[in-house]
């Protein structure tokens, strides 16, 4: 699944490395959702690599990739349970994305800094911006 930040940079584009293409983004990511569902659905995908793939599918919803239409609830619900099963980059978005700005949650600015201050503790880069902001704030 190592073509799946290209996807998604079609859509957010790389400076002058690669230009916003919202189709060509689109339709990777249609193309490839089947390929994320097949390896969250196999059993032999190890458990690492489907929570990653799970991870993945949280941001199809958190963002509306693809054709999958944007559902708050649904993303929380499987970056949580990734996050539960210590994936870092879910970790920081439930205090990043989901209780810093208040995304399918109230605003709780408690939760938020636990969850990215384990995130920052992992050495995640963003978190430890992410973190630094807030408590600026």
């Amino acid at each position: 699944m190592h073509i799946l930040p290209w996807n998604i940079s079609y859509i957010l584009g790389l400076g002058d490395t690669l230009t916003v293409d919202e189709e060509q983004g689109n339709k990777l990511l249609t193309e490839a959702y089947p390929r994320i569902m097949q390896l969250i659905n196999s059993p032999d995908t190890d458990d690492i690599e489907r929570v990653y793939a799970k991870f993945v599918t949280g941001a199809y919803y958190y963002f509306g990739l693809g054709k999958i239409e944007k559902d708050y609830n649904k993303a929380f619900e499987i970056i949580k349970e990734c996050a539960d099963k210590g994936h870092i980059a879910a970790i920081y978005d439930l205090g990043a994305n989901f209780y810093y700005n208040g995304n399918r949650t109230e605003k709780n600015y408690r939760l938020s800094e636990h969850y990215l201050n384990i995130a920052k503790q992992a050495g995640l880069k963003r978190a430890i911006d992410k973190y630094i902001e807030m408590k600026k704030t």
